[in-house]
């Protein structure tokens, strides 16, 4: 709730806390390095990510909590325009295509793995690939009567650029504004001499 109201900053020192205090916990970790990115703080996501990231994900348990790992480091990912991670996370979401991500044992819902495969399919710039799994997730989440998982799905796909990103993030800089494009300047008129 907090992410959607744009107050993600009054929960980060509680999560890093949450990691401190129970450093087993993957999915807690993978949350705090959504959020970091999220708010801007690739410095501190970037490392995050990749030290979750790499290695075939070895250090994320597959167990009922792994959904919902894999949707906070999908995330991430995204913010951070971070090719590697997003080839990572690929294979691993790829199983789950045409269902919807819950978390734990349904304790609450994700949204379609396919919103998530076209997010990462994104970063490394394959929109037209990511288009038919925005409109397949967008299509499974009103099927099971969900409003706010298709409203999520269509900003994903709103925020979506069309054209190929940087290569990778570079950890100092602040990841790039989502959203349209800013309007161009006019252009300057010529004047006969």
């Amino acid at each position: 709730l907090r992410y959607e109201q744009g107050r993600l900053e009054e929960m980060r020192d509680a999560l890093a806390v949450a990691v401190e205090m129970s450093p087993g916990l993957s999915v807690i970790e993978a949350a705090l390095a959504c959020m970091e990115a999220s708010l801007g703080q690739a410095d501190l996501a970037g490392p995050r990510l990749t030290s979750m990231t790499e290695r075939d994900l070895e250090r994320v348990p597959r167990d009922a909590l792994y959904p919902s790992a894999l949707v906070f480091l999908t995330i991430a990912a995204s913010v951070l325009d971070d090719q590697d991670a997003a080839a990572a996370l690929l294979i691993h979401l790829r199983p789950y295509s045409g269902q919807v991500l819950a978390v734990a044992t349904n304790l609450g819902f994700l949204g379609s793995a396919d919103r998530y495969r076209a997010m990462l399919l994104s970063t490394p710039g394959h929109h037209d690939e990511a288009e038919p799994l925005l409109a397949a997730a967008r299509e499974l989440e009103q099927r099971i009567g969900s409003p706010t998982l298709p409203a999520r799905t269509t900003l994903a796909h709103a925020t979506t650029p069309p054209t190929p990103r940087r290569p990778r993030a570079d950890p100092a800089r602040p990841p790039p504004p989502r959203g349209p494009p800013p309007a161009a300047a006019p252009a300057p008129h010529a004047t006969a001499p």
